[in-house]
């Protein structure tokens, strides 16, 4: 199972634009935490607790809320135009033993053998969506890339899923491959290439017009 990560949020007194604008001037991030059966709850978490729960890529929480706990994962981040500040979070409750889809990343591994033969590693995805429930949900899948031969890939099928996990995505789909190199064909010489052109017929500049 991967690591909980825990969250203390606050209901939200007030919604809308402005309240959440104010908001983030005070360093909270507005959160909707829904699912479940239960109403959607308006709350809000503190913006430096928040990143660093982001910046380990977490995706299954235990959140607290007037010291009640609820599981939930992560099921949308909205940022900044640039991509640098949270502005908005939504979170969905679930039971750690029903399954639920969620995205998976996908590491690849080592140094392909291919690649000395003149290939290239050429990656296709890097996520992978599964089934599975949060109790037995993998925090990344480990691919090994070593034994990859010129031409050979790796297919989602070829994950090595939880024992209560299944594939979401089409088992066909190629997450890398080893491929021949493009050949760039040579470009031909010009007689003449870097001159400037003579142009007959035109008009001085007045730099060039004698006073």
């Amino acid at each position: 199972m991967v690591d909980v990560s825990k969250l203390t949020l606050s209901v939200r007194e007030k919604v809308g634009t402005n309240a959440a604008r104010a908001l983030r001037k005070g360093g909270r991030v507005p959160v909707n935490l829904y699912g479940h059966g239960q109403p959607t709850a308006a709350l809000s978490v503190d913006g430096r607790q928040l990143s660093d729960v982001l910046d380990h890529h977490a995706q299954f929480l235990e959140l607290t809320v007037d010291g009640k706990v609820d599981t939930a994962l992560i099921r949308e981040v909205q940022y900044d135009t640039y991509g640098m500040e949270v502005l908005h979070i939504e979170f969905e409750r679930v039971n750690v033993d029903e399954p639920v889809v969620i995205s998976v990343p996908i590491v690849l591994k080592g140094h392909a053998k291919g690649v000395a033969d003149g290939g290239v590693l050429e990656r296709f995805l890097d996520h992978v969506q599964i089934k599975v429930t949060p109790r037995d949900m993998p925090e990344q899948f480990e691919v090994s890339v070593s034994g990859l031969e010129l031409h050979d890939s790796i297919l989602l099928k070829d994950l090595p899923m939880p024992s209560k996990g299944e594939l979401v995505d089409d088992p066909e789909k190629s997450i890398c491959a080893v491929v021949a190199k493009k050949e760039e064909a040579p470009e031909a010489a010009v007689e003449g290439e870097g001159e400037e052109p003579e142009v007959f017929g035109e008009k001085p500049s007045d730099e060039d017009t004698p006073e």
